[in-house]
């Protein structure tokens, strides 16, 4: 029975965040102004206003006609990754509708990575701080990506937990197999690949971390060579993932890396400039005056970014360098290529051990964990309102 409690009520959490989702957005549709899907380059579709918007375009496009490349600084397909549209067009051969199948998908990846989420942090902590975690990823400002938007969140997630999962419980093959789909998600999965190799030395005792083993003495590190097995390199194979996809664009556009050279595409903004990476546009919108959506979610994306780099060295005493190196890339990089912040708050609902030591922190003070959910809540009806509606710099 408490096996079973264990996976019910985070699918049930899910589902019925989903249903919330989906009636805030056809109440939004009857009472406000929005923008119709087809101006994003979908059909004419009754119902899809929650979850087709922006860069969902991109998938579905994938999903239903395939890539191309255009050249170096142009916008193109290639800068999506395949795993997510792959599993759109296969879904969507069985229900007969690609839109559909991206929602179902979607979906039922959060819900897995709920309920994995929950599982993982009872291992590592503690009931009460696993309830809190998927409590705090499901309730995020940001969440409305993970409940039926066509947008690879969710399935990297999902994916990434999963494989860590299976490392945990001693399973490093089936790990490195179900990371080589993240690592087919999106770039960062990389990041899924080195966290796993550094968690799989330490479970077989190769790296010897201060935090975990007082016998490391003063040194922060140490490295026994001998303990070194096959499968204590499992995880290098999940690179296959992405190999696999710059396989396929060396094929066929003679360009195994197009989707870096799509980053700093007009309109997408990607960059390590100064001003970028200085975040001198956000200062310059917030000595503007202006108050807005613009102002609203950047500043949300702010906090939560500082606030999720706050609790990295959180993560690497509580969790070890593993889920630090997973982490801080999952963070640090897309926040220094994001203008104004924007994105962020999407970009970090993958960062599931930031949620961790956070609900780990709060759990035991009631009020303040009760304040941040109820926050959490009010800011994601907020900006999913928005997001229904179309309206710019949510994505």
């Amino acid at each position: 029975m408490r096996l079973r409690a264990s996976w019910l009520w985070p699918a049930g959490l899910v589902a019925g965040v989903g249903a919330a989702y989906y009636v805030l957005s056809r109440l939004v549709v009857r009472t406000l102004s929005f923008t119709p899907i087809t101006r994003f380059g979908f059909p004419a579709r009754f119902h899809f206003e929650a979850y087709a918007r922006w860069d969902a375009a991109w998938y579905h496009l994938i999903a239903t006609r395939g890539y191309f490349y255009d050249g170096p600084g142009k916008q193109s397909a290639v800068s999506f990754f395949p795993a997510y549209p792959s599993m759109m067009r296969g879904v969507g051969s069985l229900v007969g509708d690609p839109m559909l199948a991206g929602v179902l998908v979607t979906l039922g990846a959060t819900a897995v990575a709920a309920v994995v989420l929950n599982r993982w942090a009872r291992d590592l902590f503690d009931d009460r701080v696993a309830a809190l975690s998927v409590l705090l990823l499901v309730a995020s400002p940001y969440a409305y990506y993970l409940f039926g938007v066509l947008y690879s969140d969710a399935l990297f997630l999902a994916t990434t937990l999963v494989a860590f999962l299976l490392l945990e419980r001693r399973h490093p093959w089936l790990a490195a197999g179900v990371a080589a789909v993240a690592t087919a998600e999106r770039p960062v999965g990389l990041a899924v690949t080195a966290g796993l190799l550094l968690r799989s030395l330490e479970l077989d005792g190769v790296l010897l971390t201060r935090w975990a083993n007082p016998e490391v003495g003063g040194r922060r590190f140490r490295i026994d060579r001998s303990k070194v097995r096959l499968s204590t390199l499992a995880p290098v194979a999940s690179v296959a993932g992405m190999a696999s996809y710059c396989t396929y664009l060396w094929v066929r556009f003679d360009e195994p890396f197009a989707f870096v050279k799509t980053g700093d595409a007009a309109g997408w903004n990607r960059d390590f400039s100064p001003r970028t990476i200085a975040k001198l546009d956000w200062f310059e919108l917030v000595l503007s005056g202006q108050v807005g959506i613009q102002l609203l979610t950047t500043t949300v994306s702010a906090l939560l970014t500082l606030t999720a780099l706050a609790l990295l060295p959180r993560v690497l005493r509580r969790l070890g360098p593993g889920y630090f190196a997973y982490a801080l890339v999952v963070v640090a990089l897309p926040a220094l290529t994001a203008p104004e912040f924007v994105g962020m708050g999407r970009y970090l609902l993958v960062a599931f051990p930031v949620y961790a030591v956070a609900a780990e922190a709060l759990a035991p003070r009631r009020w303040p964990a009760t304040a941040a959910v109820a926050c959490s809540i009010a800011l994601l009806v907020v900006l999913a309102t928005h997001f229904v509606r179309g309206h710019v710099l949510i994505a």
